[in-house]
């Protein structure tokens, strides 16, 4: 009976130790109610690099009907980058005005080194007066997270987390820490269109509670 016991009483720890599972720590998301994965604007199997080559998003779908989409990760922001440098203010406009994107954590871009700026397409003149230069217009809201190890470099010096940004823009409560980095490594003596948050701005908008720390 004593031996039945023991093996019941060893049987039990064996089990107790076998149903708790190590669970790795998951980032919690800060999801705004009704906002959208910003990868839903993107068409099944498209790779993001050829997002704005191939204006490969669901454009009349979702983009008109949904106001709201939220940022997880990197490549969440290499999506909402490039959605936005598909788009022009004439054609396809992708601008997000009236719209708003929300980071739902810190983003890590340690492992990206393709990134293009908010607003930005090669070839095109970088300045205000052209309607096919791509710009963001809507509200950026970073809900207190942090930017880090965004590392750019640019020969054109177009270099920042926006490339254009046009009224009535607000980005707010926004964190580029000192991991960041935007360099123009060009040779012209003109005005370098350069800054860790944007670039270029047409025009007046607010960036209330932005703290920008990067080099």
């Amino acid at each position: 009976m004593k031996k039945l016991l023991c093996l019941v009483l060893s049987l039990m720890m064996i089990l107790s130790v076998a149903v708790v599972p190590t669970v790795a720590e998951a980032t919690e998301l800060k999801i705004p109610q009704g906002a959208e994965k910003i990868s839903t604007l993107v068409k099944p199997n498209v790779k993001i690099e050829n997002i704005v080559s191939t204006l490969e998003i669901y454009y009349t779908e979702l983009y008109q009907t949904k106001s709201a989409w939220y940022i997880a990760d990197a490549d969440d922001l290499r999506i909402f980058s490039a959605v936005v440098n598909a788009g022009t203010t004439s054609v396809n406009d992708t601008s997000f005005q009236g719209k708003t994107i929300y980071l739902a954590a810190d983003i890590d871009m340690k492992d990206v080194t393709d990134f293009k700026p908010i607003g930005y397409r090669e070839g095109l003149t970088q300045d205000c007066t052209t309607y096919q230069r791509p710009r963001f217009k809507g509200i950026f809201d970073g809900q207190g997270f942090t930017i880090k190890n965004l590392k750019m470099t640019s020969s054109d010096g177009n270099v920042g987390l926006f490339g254009l940004i046009a009224a009535p823009v607000i980005i707010r409560d926004l964190t580029i820490d000192a991991s960041c980095s935007f360099t123009y490594t060009g040779s012209s003596s003109a005005v370098v269109a350069a800054g860790s948050l944007a670039a270029w701005a047409c025009v007046d908008g607010t960036a209330p509670g932005v703290a920008m720390n990067a080099t």
